[in-house]
């Protein structure tokens, strides 16, 4: 197991130069961060070197690390770079309708306030919010690989059986 690690090394290096080489200034927050799409790269560069090394006999364990770093980065990175486009372009459809979209990992939260989703004791969605969801709609067909998770909750202005009620 020791030589698998150490013909590794130097493909692992190589992903994590790719990390710390995609930090940047997030145009939205102002903060500098690392683009998922470096992050991707070399965790794919890393976690392929290692199990390229593991797989290969001992005479080409090195070979089988830079094979397995090189494809572990393009992987990595297109998935990466998945997630960094679908980001933008939320960011850009919804931008100045009171959604936030928030990054979290591979997790992207569309915050949707009340105050622009239904009225206080009411089912049905506002009328100037369709166009919000249509937006979300038209990015969720461009990103087809998108699993969707929604969640709601009522206000807490009634009580819990009426909120449930309007819930469901």
């Amino acid at each position: 197991m020791k030589n698998v690690f150490k013909s590794a090394v130097a493909p692992a290096l190589l992903g994590a130069s790719l990390i710390l080489g995609g930090c940047s200034i997030d145009p939205y927050t102002g903060e500098q961060k690392t683009s998922n799409t470096a992050k991707g790269a070399g965790i794919g560069a890393v976690t392929g070197a290692i199990l390229g090394a593991a797989v290969s006999s001992d005479k080409d364990r090195e070979k089988g690390a830079w094979q397995g770093a090189v494809a572990g980065a393009a992987v990595g990175g297109g998935y990466g770079y998945y997630m960094d486009q679908q980001e933008a372009r939320l960011r850009q459809r919804l931008e100045s309708t009171g959604v936030r979209v928030q990054r979290i990992g591979d997790t992207i939260r569309l915050i949707m306030p009340g105050n622009i989703t239904f009225d206080v004791n009411q089912t049905n969605i506002k009328p100037n919010f369709t166009n919000v969801l249509s937006s979300v709609a038209e990015v969720v067909r461009e990103f087809d690989k998108t699993v969707l998770d929604v969640k709601g909750y009522t206000d807490s202005t009634g009580s819990f059986e009426h909120n449930q009620n309007l819930s469901e």
